[in-house]
């Protein structure tokens, strides 16, 4: 099961995470935490 639809709009938008993550040390990395939806 993939909250935004299909395998490869997920990863990409999990690696949209990851990379705004990185930029902003503020916020916690989601890529830790499995989002549960």
């Amino acid at each position: 099961f993939y909250p935004f639809g299909d395998p490869q709009a997920f990863v990409k938008r999990m690696c949209d995470f990851t990379l705004a993550s990185l930029s902003t040390q503020d916020v916690p990395p989601l890529t830790e935490t499995p989002v549960n939806c």
